[in-house]
């Protein structure tokens, strides 16, 4: 495990951008969700950060590509673990079928999907600019886990939110923050994921403390969580 030191005279809190996206990443999200987020956007401008809402056209392949040609850890996972659903009791049946849903993509998808990684990840840094991306960590609340266990269809729809907007920067490798924001109005954690281009860890972690300072109100903690 790498150790990062955070050198706070080359990372100027005074002049932080950060980019909104416009469209499903930030839109396709529960009400309570997209409040939270809002409400976090807002105090980060009241704190003098800068807040650009436009589309970010790298993001937006995003929303048709794993469609189109899957992901790199599902056909990676059904190349090397097919025959697993086979035997009894080795993996959960939900898993199972995940697993069995990438069967459908040809194996030279993944070469596909490293060609377009690197397209994307280039757009991504000229589209941003320097800036840093916000985004709601997941798209829904912790569902309810009955409904998971009965529910196989509420579940691949949930499982799928939940990683949606962390998978597109693990995607892209982007290094991402998550800064907890207090609870939403269904009394549950709410989180702003803070992103920016490949590279960017050192700059990410030195703007995560500084935002977790402003959104959670409580210095003392968050001196705390970074030492």
């Amino acid at each position: 495990m790498q150790a990062f030191h955070i050198d706070s005279a080359s990372c100027s809190d005074r002049h932080f951008k950060a980019v909104v996206p416009e469209g499903l990443f930030t839109e396709d999200a529960e009400p309570q969700i997209l409040a939270a987020f809002e409400q976090s956007i807002a105090r980060l401008a009241q704190a003098g950060v800068g807040i650009i809402r436009k589309p970010l056209r790298a993001l937006q392949r995003l929303e048709t590509l794993f469609d189109e040609y899957g992901t790199l850890v599902g056909i990676e996972a059904w190349q090397l673990h097919q025959n697993a659903p086979l035997q009894t009791g080795i993996m959960d049946e939900r898993v199972a079928q995940r697993l069995q849903s990438n069967r459908i993509y040809p194996l030279h998808h993944l070469f596909d999907l490293l060609t377009w990684r690197a397209r994307l990840q280039k757009q991504l840094a000229e589209e941003l600019q320097g800036a840093l991306l916000l985004l709601p960590t997941t798209a829904i609340d912790a569902p309810p886990l009955a409904r998971l266990e009965n529910d196989r269809e509420f579940f691949a729809e949930a499982n799928r939110k939940i990683l949606r907007n962390t998978m597109a920067g693990s995607f892209l490798d982007m290094p991402g923050f998550t800064v907890p924001t207090g609870l939403n109005r269904n009394g549950l954690p709410a989180a702003l994921l803070v992103s920016a281009a490949s590279g960017r860890d050192e700059y990410v972690l030195y703007a995560g403390k500084t935002f977790a300072g402003l959104l959670t109100g409580d210095a003392a903690l968050n001196r705390k969580r970074f030492e």
